[in-house]
């Protein structure tokens, strides 16, 4: 089981960077003073083995620093290769998701906001504790945002996630 005391004797962690390293050779791929493991192209986390098994950096820093391993970290500004203690905060899986940046496959530029082509207006949704709720179908796209935005405050307060408009979708 990796423990905090393991955890300091193999790795040297840099709050202000986020940078983890090697505190000596680890093997000859792992030297002292390198940053440990890499980004992975699966799900975009920074990941490293210990003794064969896999970790991810941002929940080996916590380790480190705090002792224990949360359920959930959240990455504060949604980079999930920025491993800098400011923006690392243990959350619930809901917090957690609700702090995701807009999905690539986004048709509005907004979260949570969808182009419904049956009604031809903007539909809105938003998650909470693993439930959807609808919160309506807007003619103005802006509007729908907002409506969003009210309800991912009132729900997730400090975690809520906004998105800037993306140009040129569905004008």
């Amino acid at each position: 089981m990796l423990t905090q005391q393991i955890v300091k004797e193999l790795f040297n962690y840099d709050p202000e960077t986020g940078i983890l390293s090697n505190a000596f050779d680890r093997n000859s791929k792992a030297k002292k003073g390198n940053r440990v493991g890499s980004i992975s192209a699966i799900h975009g986390y920074r990941t490293f083995s210990i003794n064969n098994k896999m970790y991810y950096e941002h929940r080996v820093i916590w380790l480190y620093v705090y002792g224990y391993f949360p359920k959930t970290i959240d990455h504060i500004n949604g980079d999930k290769a920025d491993n800098r203690l400011v923006n690392l905060r243990k959350c619930t899986q809901s917090q957690n998701c609700a702090n995701r940046i807009i999905s690539k496959a986004n048709s509005s530029g907004f979260k949570g906001v969808t182009w419904n082509n049956e009604k031809h207006k903007w539909k809105v949704m938003l998650t909470v504790n693993k439930k959807r709720m609808y919160l309506g179908d807007f003619s103005d796209k802006d509007e729908a945002r907002k409506v969003y935005d009210l309800n991912a405050e009132k729900y997730f307060g400090e975690f809520a996630k906004r998105t800037e408009m993306k140009v040129g979708i569905h004008e």
